[in-house]
């Protein structure tokens, strides 16, 4: 089974006003540079890592992927391995306990973007419960370009047991999926769903997951081989915000001066990834933490933003 994850500079800025297709990647993504800290982290990158509180409801379709992805931009200045290159973390998970790793191979490790996803499938040997919160965690290694770990835990289960499960994937490298020329290196963090009629979801498949909680940051090593994390974001989607902003460069912009100026990015706040994601912050009665949880659907169906950004949640 393919999917493209189509994160080119065109579909970037392309405008759509709905989506009649065979997929939809709906997905939110935070850049981080200016903070003295991450400055000095991007010099050299190493490990870093990304969390964030997931949630379904009972009716999401079983062909729904969703999940978290952390990305190092290099930039075109002063690159570490590939001018532009866009190291890709990202890990999915379906609501039947399939885990999707989207790897790298020999090829984009010398340079060359991948065309289509290499996937390694992974099995949790059990469904996710809906309408219950996981938290779920990657560790990724940019000194090497390889993964570390992901980790997915089941929130207040009452069972009393330890229900985090963690899966090494130190053996599988980062994914190349294209290069983005960004004028500077940056660190972002993303959260996603994608439904595609490829994986059995239809126009009537119900896609919403809900976000909440989301930090990233620095991560090393103990002696005793403990991962001690050094949070250096963090959202709740309580600031108040209607609706996330669309990325701030324009297509004539990139083509006329053939970089994205990552000065107009601000750390610390939430873009839609590409013109066709349906997102947006959401008051529930559910929230993680606080009244306000990021909705994001991959649903099939042709419905302007607009109009998907007016409808309320169950």
């Amino acid at each position: 089974m393919r999917l493209i994850k189509h994160l080119t500079i065109l579909l970037l800025m392309l405008t759509t006003v709905g989506c009649d297709t065979d997929m939809r990647l709906s997905s939110i993504v935070q850049f981080q540079h200016r903070n003295p800290i991450i400055g000095q982290w991007l010099k050299a990158p190493k490990q870093y890592f990304l969390e964030a509180h997931v949630r379904f409801d009972a009716d999401l379709d079983k062909s729904v992927i969703f999940g978290i992805d952390q990305e190092l931009i290099e930039g075109t200045t002063n690159p570490i391995y590939i001018s532009g290159g866009d190291w890709m973390g990202l890990v999915g998970v379906q609501r039947e306990g399939r885990v999707w790793v989207a790897t790298g191979s020999a090829s984009t490790m010398q340079g060359k973007p991948s065309n289509d996803r290499h996937w390694v499938y992974l099995d949790l040997k059990r469904p996710l419960k809906p309408d219950t919160w996981y938290r779920f965690s990657s560790i990724v290694n940019y000194e090497t370009r390889h993964f570390v770990s992901f980790t997915i835990e089941e929130i207040n289960s009452g069972s009393g047991t330890d229900d985090a499960q963690t899966f090494d994937l130190s053996a599988y490298t980062l994914d190349y999926p294209n290069m983005l020329p960004f004028d500077g290196r940056t660190m972002t963090t993303l959260v996603w769903a994608i439904g595609g009629k490829g994986l059995g979801g239809t126009q009537d498949s119900l896609a919403k997951v809900y976000f909440d909680d989301v930090r990233s940051g620095l991560a090393s090593q103990s002696p005793d081989g403990k991962w001690l994390k050094q949070p250096l974001t963090f959202e709740n989607f309580e600031n108040g915000t209607k609706a996330f902003a669309p990325q701030p460069w324009s297509y004539m912009g990139v083509m006329l001066d053939k970089v994205i100026p990552l000065e107009k990015y601000s750390d610390a706040t939430w873009y839609l990834e590409r013109s066709m994601a349906l997102a947006k912050p959401s008051r529930v009665t559910f929230a993680y933490s606080g009244n306000t949880v990021a909705e994001i659907d991959a649903t099939l169906k042709n419905i302007p933003y607009d109009a998907w950004l007016g409808q309320q949640p169950k």
